[in-house]
């Protein structure tokens, strides 16, 4: 990770913006299928 010091744990360059925007979208993915997945089952 080029944008971190662990030394100092600071960020030292801007982070990777593609990197985070990939990983939220797939978090959104995966909380869609789980409502999907709690929809259709039964609780009763």
């Amino acid at each position: 990770m080029p944008y971190f010091d662990a030394r100092h744990a600071l960020l030292v360059g801007p982070p990777p913006r593609a990197l985070l925007v990939s990983m939220m979208a797939m978090a959104g993915v995966l909380i869609g299928l789980a409502v999907q997945v709690a929809r259709h089952r039964d609780y009763s």
